[in-house]
């Protein structure tokens, strides 16, 4: 029960604390249209909520679709042969750790290589389309950096 607690405090402290780093950058956003900045808001704004929401909102949508989709809680506890893969627990109801998803963005993109060879534990996406949905949002967090860098230093 401890493990479960904590690990739920801890992803919910991250999507608290994204929701608060998106409504900084969107007083910010405010605050230039107030002002009448364009330059501001296109170069300063718009990059910097799209970074932040590609990346770590896309991390909170997998945290809420992953709490959102059905799993078997006491797999850990249970004593599985090691080679069956046609166990229901060993197929459809593991999801990858939202961290190991985070670094397969950036390490294969758009990859189905969940399944590990020579190892009877694999895991399917959280999210369908979610290989597709990564390489878009890795596209507009590398996109947005330079238009945010090069234009107002």
């Amino acid at each position: 029960m401890l493990t479960y607690t904590n690990n739920f405090k801890m992803k919910l402290a991250v999507i608290i604390g994204i929701i608060q780093m998106s409504i900084g950058i969107i007083m910010k956003g405010l605050n230039s249209i107030h002002f009448r900045n364009k330059l501001d808001f296109f170069f300063e704004f718009v990059p910097q909520i799209i970074l932040l929401l590609s990346l770590f909102g896309w991390m909170d949508v997998l945290i809420i679709a992953k709490w959102l989709e059905p799993k078997y809680v006491d797999y850990n506890f249970l004593d599985i042969p090691h080679g069956d893969a046609t166990s229901d627990y060993n197929m459809i109801h593991r999801s990858p750790a939202i961290i190991n998803t985070m670094i397969d963005i950036f390490l294969s993109p758009g990859a189905h290589n969940n399944i590990k060879p020579n190892v009877d534990m694999s895991y399917n996406y959280v999210v369908g389309g979610q290989g597709a949905i990564s390489i878009i949002m890795l596209l507009l967090a590398f996109i947005a950096v330079p238009v945010m860098l090069c234009v107002k230093p």
